[in-house]
């Protein structure tokens, strides 16, 4: 029995009487309650035997000290619930704020994403729009191709008519000689044609060596060239934009992604997801868009640069936004342990190329780049090992030996996750396309450690001696254009000529000297391919075998390469267009082009003075001994013959793209590349031989 209970029993029983009551032990204290312990007979039970209680137990209680303490008890609880109830408010409230803060960046990030797809939307219009413009190009570009053949056609008929007229003409002018040989001076005069165009007013046969006339109609491009911009370039500069603008978009989609993933939200998640799959389509129709290009249209060095850049860059762009796409879907399919999302890549390189043996490629180097999700953190990254992989005749692949490269293993910079190679081969390739693999080991936190490899490079060819370089550039050349394909257009390839040209010369992509300006890719398309629309295999094979000599010559043998930029050099063209433009020059004149019978030969054309006009333009092929020993250049070879006077150099103008050519005295321009001889003194009693030239 408590004692609250006691003391209410003890009040009940002494109402009446007001003074405290000090309680003394008695057995009978619990009658009261002895109807209550009975059985169904109204039998009483016996009662327990309580022990006797120490007197001292109980002591004396005040009723209103237990009030107050019980008004005390309460007024405690009250405030205990009173400030429950506040820390229950404030919980409350503060979920209300995080919801609130919750909802509007979910509504930021909403009408960010929409606003995205909006752009999206807007640039696939774009797109659209370019497809459509590129095909109209297309069918422009065909039509004017064939037209070009056709008036190809028309001005070799055209030449060969005034070929035929000239020979009659000449015909009835030996006719005219016999009955009046007073008029022959006359009547050669008329039968001479005038040339096209005269500079400043003067003919192009007078004594000034700056004078300047145009080249033969038949070797220049009808096509809508000038200040113009062209739908392809149009194309090929709003993908350039497109490209600046999807860098930034990969940017904010990496910020956007790590909230995402940090607290998952349905809505997000699928608008994320709907923007990554509508970028991955837009970077798919650009790629596509640009190898339309390349296969459609004959670009200009920075164009193929540009394309070439293109390509390469938005293709890195896709790798990365697989990755976050991989990354994104661990939210719907997670997978235990998580998988290490990352890529190697190599963001530059100077392939495709011929490279020489030992020496370094300290302007060219290879960066490879490690790529990763947005929540990918790597506790450990190896060093990145660079591997030469050699494709052999059956197609198999095999390593190539350890000490093939002089530096294989490079240590990635944990910051910008990039790998620099100064690349140093020790062996050559033996003619045969190698390609290059980088590969690491990395560990993300709690998993365990991952090998990853790049793809592989364009390919190269490393040779031992420069004897090699002409069939190494042309199977390098023959597998970057053609690839799988046994026919591939014209156009596809003058790019890929074009591009291989400027590496073999030396020369920039952005800035070139000279490149193989249109009338001479129209003069190489006509010359040896007929003008077809498609090139085979079979075809550039035959093409190699005389162009390939003459690209070696351009490459390695001395003043060449420096002749033909500065445009002393004409290199190809045919042998009619040289007599065209020799025809009304003065005696002494010359031009060198490439001979076409004659593989990796120059040929001389030059005028002298003939009564007979058909002997007026000779040529004169330069053969090995001329040029023999390396004392003996070509410009030395041309010093010393008395019938080559004035050089015809080859300009492109800037505005038309025009060729044109102007006439020097040859001392005056190749001067800088005679050779120093030591001259001896006067000799009495020696005769000098006279220089003939056949």
């Amino acid at each position: 029995m408590s004692l609250m209970t006691f003391l209410d029993n003890g009040q009940q029983s002494y109402s009446h009487n007001p003074m405290n009551v000090k309680a003394e032990p008695n057995n009978q204290m619990f009658n009261p309650y002895q109807p209550l312990y009975t059985n169904g007979s109204n039998g009483q039970v016996p009662i327990p035997t309580i022990p006797v209680m120490d007197q001292n137990y109980f002591h004396t209680i005040d009723g209103a000290q237990i009030q107050q303490q019980q008004q005390a008890q309460q007024q405690q609880q009250i405030q205990l619930q009173q400030q429950q109830q506040q820390q229950q408010a404030q919980v409350i409230q503060q979920q209300q704020l995080e919801q609130q803060a919750q909802q509007q960046q979910q509504q930021q990030q909403q009408q960010q994403i929409e606003q995205q797809q909006i752009q999206l939307q807007q640039q696939q219009q774009q797109i659209e729009q370019q497809q459509q413009q590129l095909q109209q190009a297309q069918v422009i570009q065909a039509q004017q191709l064939q037209a070009q053949q056709q008036q190809h056609q028309q001005q070799q008929q055209q030449q060969q008519q005034q070929q035929t007229d000239i020979t009659l003409q000449q015909q009835q002018q030996q006719q005219q000689q016999q009955q009046l040989p007073v008029q022959t001076s006359q009547t050669t005069q008329q039968i001479v044609p005038q040339p096209q165009a005269v500079s400043n007013g003067t003919s192009s046969t007078n004594n000034n060596h700056h004078s300047s006339a145009p080249l033969p109609e038949h070797l220049l491009i009808n096509t809508p060239y000038g200040n113009v911009l062209q739908p392809h370039q149009q194309i090929i500069n709003e993908c350039l934009k497109l490209h600046l603008a999807q860098k930034e978009q990969l940017e904010k989609m990496k910020i956007v992604q790590k909230q995402v993933l940090a607290v998952p939200q349905k809505e997000t998640f699928h608008m994320l997801d709907n923007e990554q799959n509508t970028l991955k389509k837009q970077i798919d129709a650009e790629i596509t868009s640009l190898q339309q290009i390349d296969q459609t249209f004959v670009l200009s060095p920075p164009e193929i640069r540009n394309v070439i850049f293109l390509l390469h860059e938005l293709t890195i762009q896709s790798i990365q936004l697989e990755l976050y796409h991989e990354e994104l879907q661990l939210l719907v399919r997670p997978q235990t342990p998580p998988p290490t999302i990352a890529a190697l890549v190599v963001i530059e390189q100077p392939f495709p190329m011929v490279i020489t043996k030992c020496k370094p490629l300290e302007d060219d180097p290879v960066v490879v780049q490690l790529l990763s999700g947005t929540r990918t953190e790597l506790q450990m990254m190896s060093k990145v090992r660079a591997t030469m992989v050699v494709e052999n005749q059956q197609g198999s692949k095999t390593s190539s030996s350890p000490k093939t490269i002089e530096t294989e293993m490079v240590s990635m910079d944990e910051t910008q996750r990039l790998a620099k190679y100064h690349l140093k081969f020790l062996n050559g390739t033996r003619k045969n396309p190698v390609t290059l693999k980088f590969g690491m080991q990395v560990q993300v936190a709690g998993g365990t450690p991952v090998n990853i490899e790049s793809p592989p490079s364009s390919p190269f060819i490393v040779i031992t001696n420069e004897c090699q370089y002409e069939e190494s550039d042309g199977t390098l050349l023959k597998k970057d254009s053609f690839g799988n394909n046994n026919e591939i257009p014209w156009a596809s390839y003058a790019n890929k000529l074009q591009r291989h040209f400027l590496r073999a010369t030396r020369q920039d992509f952005m800035k070139p000297t000279r490149y193989l300006s249109r009338h001479e890719l129209v003069y190489i398309h006509h010359q040896f391919f007929g003008g077809k629309p498609l090139i085979s295999q079979a075809a550039f094979d035959s093409f190699w075998v005389w162009f390939g000599k003459g690209l070696q010559k351009l490459r390695y043998q001395r003043h060449v390469c420096s002749m033909w930029q500065s445009g002393l050099i004409y290199g190809f063209i045919s042998r009619q267009s040289v007599e065209e433009a020799l025809r009304n020059e003065e005696q002494g004149t010359f031009l060198i082009r490439f001979s076409e019978r004659h593989a990796g030969h120059f040929a001389v054309g030059y005028r002298v003075d003939d009564p007979d006009p058909e002997k007026r333009i000779r040529h004169y092929l330069v053969k090995a001994d001329d040029t023999a020993g390396a004392k003996k250049t070509l410009p030395d070879f041309l010093s010393e013959c008395p019938l080559f006077n004035k050089i015809l150099q080859l300009t492109i103008d800037v505005q038309t793209a025009e060729p044109r050519l102007r006439n020097f005295p040859k001392d005056v321009v190749l001067e800088p590349y005679y050779s120093k001889r030591e001259t001896l003194p006067a000799t009495n009693g020696y005769d000098s031989l006279p220089t003939i030239i056949q």
